[in-house]
Protein backbone atom coordinates (compact mmCIF):
# COMPACT_ATOMS: atom_id res chain seq x y z
CA UNK A 1 0.00 0.00 0.00
CA UNK A 2 0.94 3.66 -0.17
CA UNK A 3 3.38 5.07 2.36
CA UNK A 4 2.57 8.33 4.12
CA UNK A 5 5.34 10.75 4.96
CA UNK A 6 5.12 13.36 7.70
CA UNK A 7 7.30 16.43 8.11
CA UNK A 8 7.73 18.21 11.44
CA UNK A 9 7.81 21.99 11.26
CA UNK A 10 8.17 24.85 13.75
CA UNK A 11 5.43 27.34 12.89
CA UNK A 12 5.74 30.99 13.85
CA UNK A 13 3.57 31.81 16.88
CA UNK A 14 2.76 35.17 18.42
CA UNK A 15 1.12 36.56 21.53
CA UNK A 16 2.53 36.68 25.01
CA UNK A 17 2.23 34.85 28.30
CA UNK A 18 3.70 35.72 31.69
CA UNK A 19 6.98 34.36 32.98
CA UNK A 20 4.98 32.38 35.57
CA UNK A 21 3.56 30.02 32.92
CA UNK A 22 5.09 26.54 33.03
CA UNK A 23 7.65 26.08 30.28
CA UNK A 24 8.06 22.38 31.05
CA UNK A 25 6.34 19.62 33.02
CA UNK A 26 2.90 21.19 32.49
CA UNK A 27 -0.42 19.51 31.79
CA UNK A 28 -2.18 20.09 28.47
CA UNK A 29 -5.54 19.40 26.89
CA UNK A 30 -7.59 20.47 23.87
CA UNK A 31 -10.55 22.80 24.40
CA UNK A 32 -12.20 23.03 21.01
CA UNK A 33 -9.46 24.15 18.64
CA UNK A 34 -7.39 25.60 21.49
CA UNK A 35 -4.49 24.04 23.37
CA UNK A 36 -4.67 24.79 27.12
CA UNK A 37 -1.63 24.31 29.35
CA UNK A 38 -1.63 24.51 33.14
CA UNK A 39 0.99 24.30 35.86
CA UNK A 40 4.48 23.00 35.25
CA UNK A 41 7.83 24.58 35.98
CA UNK A 42 8.34 28.26 35.08
CA UNK A 43 11.45 29.81 33.56
CA UNK A 44 12.65 30.69 37.07
CA UNK A 45 12.42 27.03 38.14
CA UNK A 46 9.37 27.46 40.37
CA UNK A 47 6.22 25.36 40.25
CA UNK A 48 3.38 27.16 38.50
CA UNK A 49 -0.38 27.34 38.75
CA UNK A 50 -0.72 29.64 35.75
CA UNK A 51 -2.62 28.84 32.57
CA UNK A 52 -1.97 29.70 28.93
CA UNK A 53 -3.99 29.12 25.76
CA UNK A 54 -2.78 28.64 22.19
CA UNK A 55 -5.42 29.33 19.54
CA UNK A 56 -4.34 26.71 17.03
CA UNK A 57 -6.15 28.37 14.12
CA UNK A 58 -4.20 31.64 14.48
CA UNK A 59 -1.17 30.35 16.45
CA UNK A 60 -1.57 33.14 19.03
CA UNK A 61 -0.76 32.55 22.71
CA UNK A 62 -2.77 34.28 25.44
CA UNK A 63 -3.06 34.06 29.19
CA UNK A 64 -6.62 34.00 30.54
CA UNK A 65 -7.66 35.97 33.58
CA UNK A 66 -8.65 33.62 36.40
CA UNK A 67 -11.36 35.12 38.57
CA UNK A 68 -10.79 35.29 42.35
CA UNK A 69 -11.86 32.29 44.36
CA UNK A 70 -10.45 28.90 45.20
CA UNK A 71 -7.12 28.46 43.43
CA UNK A 72 -5.19 25.35 42.51
CA UNK A 73 -1.81 25.03 44.19
CA UNK A 74 1.29 25.25 41.98
CA UNK A 75 2.29 21.85 40.57
CA UNK A 76 4.20 19.99 37.88
CA UNK A 77 2.84 17.08 35.84
CA UNK A 78 -0.90 17.65 36.43
CA UNK A 79 -3.46 15.72 34.42
CA UNK A 80 -5.93 17.92 32.51
CA UNK A 81 -9.21 16.98 30.88
CA UNK A 82 -11.88 19.18 29.32
CA UNK A 83 -15.47 18.04 29.83
CA UNK A 84 -17.37 19.63 26.95
CA UNK A 85 -20.77 18.63 28.39
CA UNK A 86 -20.29 20.71 31.55
CA UNK A 87 -17.79 23.20 30.03
CA UNK A 88 -15.34 22.48 32.87
CA UNK A 89 -11.60 22.03 32.81
CA UNK A 90 -10.70 19.26 35.25
CA UNK A 91 -7.28 19.31 36.91
CA UNK A 92 -6.08 16.27 38.81
CA UNK A 93 -2.95 15.47 40.78
CA UNK A 94 0.58 16.44 39.96
CA UNK A 95 3.69 17.07 41.98
CA UNK A 96 4.10 20.07 44.30
CA UNK A 97 6.36 21.22 47.11
CA UNK A 98 5.55 21.21 50.79
CA UNK A 99 5.34 24.71 52.21
CA UNK A 100 8.47 25.92 53.99
CA UNK A 101 10.31 22.87 52.73
CA UNK A 102 12.29 21.73 49.75
CA UNK A 103 10.64 18.31 49.92
CA UNK A 104 8.39 17.10 47.15
CA UNK A 105 4.88 15.87 47.77
CA UNK A 106 2.40 13.90 45.78
CA UNK A 107 -1.10 15.10 46.39
CA UNK A 108 -3.81 13.10 48.08
CA UNK A 109 -5.70 11.83 45.06
CA UNK A 110 -9.06 11.89 46.86
CA UNK A 111 -8.81 15.58 47.72
CA UNK A 112 -6.94 16.91 44.71
CA UNK A 113 -9.56 17.16 41.99
CA UNK A 114 -10.37 20.68 40.78
CA UNK A 115 -13.00 21.91 38.29
CA UNK A 116 -12.71 25.25 36.55
CA UNK A 117 -15.77 26.59 34.73
CA UNK A 118 -14.73 28.14 31.42
CA UNK A 119 -16.59 31.34 30.60
CA UNK A 120 -15.81 33.43 27.56
CA UNK A 121 -15.85 37.16 28.34
CA UNK A 122 -15.47 39.63 25.52
CA UNK A 123 -13.66 42.85 26.29
CA UNK A 124 -15.51 46.05 25.58
CA UNK A 125 -13.51 48.94 24.21
CA UNK A 126 -14.81 52.49 24.60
Amino acid sequence: GPTENFLWEMPQVSGAVGADVGQSSHGATAVGSNLVIFGGVSRSGKYSNAMAVLATSSLIWSQPVLLPGVSVSPRAYPTLLFDDESNHLIIFGGLGRLRNSGNYQQSDYKADLHRLALVICHEQHD
